[in-house]
């Protein structure tokens, strides 16, 4: 149940919070954290009604908010003309990082 209420930028802030907050999946459902560490909201991208969200904004508007968006943005589908779907997800890379041989190195950098 999607209107044609302004984004006001909510769109990009989900970008944004989708680069930056950790977005779990549980399910069929997808747990959001607020973007002021307030907790965690709970996004349903699978709604008979369209896509829903637990946040204050969510309710009030009954319109994509930031959390939807991000969660969106974390997945992107792409759906073939055979009908196949390819789901792709943005991924954090990190590495670990061996201190020891790093500290060595810098010190006995020439």
């Amino acid at each position: 149940m999607e209107t044609t209420l302004s984004d006001d930028g909510r769109e990009e802030r989900g970008r944004a919070m989708a680069d930056a907050k950790k977005i779990r999946r549980k399910g069929a459902l997808w747990m959001v954290p607020s973007a002021t560490n307030a907790g965690t909201y709970v996004v349903d991208l699978a709604d008979a009604d369209g896509a829903t969200c637990t946040c204050p904004d969510f309710e009030l508007r009954q319109c994509k908010c930031k959390h939807i968006h991000a969660v969106e943005y974390t997945i992107i589908r792409e759906t073939a003309l055979d009908g196949t779907v390819t789901e792709t997800r943005t991924v954090k890379v990190t590495y670990k990082q061996d201190w020891p041989a790093y500290n060595a190195a810098q010190v006995n950098e020439k």
